[in-house]
């Protein structure tokens, strides 16, 4: 059963403990920190990137890559862009397999060597190795 409050008890309590007139304030280790938006990601897509900080990269790439698709070009700008993909590709056929695929994974997937050498399941050496002799190889044929 439960009691009801008298009347004579409500205003016992004095203006001093009117908590409705208190504002809030944060506590914790982010309190010092603007608001910050929070975006959910899928499993899949969260276990490609270890922090915030990776996935902003991302997304600032992205965004980077999107303007420059989208901003109108001259035809002289769109001939150099083909012309220099052109020369790009002949020089990638240039690289063995093994080089081509090492330095595909690390600037088109954005991996490490060490994630590189997990994925082939070769020596980290190996990859280092591999990734430096097709630079390499790459910076003489497009210097040419």
């Amino acid at each position: 059963m439960k009691k009801k409050a008298s009347p004579d008890l409500e205003d016992d309590l004095r203006p001093e403990y009117d908590f409705g007139a208190l504002r809030l304030v944060a506590r914790g280790p982010g309190r010092k920190r603007p608001a910050e938006l929070t975006v959910h990601l899928a499993p899949d897509v969260a276990e490609m990137f270890p922090d915030s900080e990776a996935v902003n990269e991302a997304l600032r790439f992205l965004v980077r890559i999107t303007r420059k698709e989208l901003a109108p070009q001259s035809g002289t700008e769109r001939l150099e862009e083909m012309e220099r993909r052109s020369r790009i590709s002949s020089a990638l056929g240039l690289l063995s397999a093994e080089q081509r695929h090492c330095i595909e994974l690390a600037f088109f997937e954005g991996l490490t060597h060490t994630q590189i050498a997990e994925r082939l399941q070769a020596p980290l050496r190996t990859v280092k190795s591999r990734f430096l002799l097709g630079m390499n190889k790459l910076r003489q044929a497009l210097r040419a």
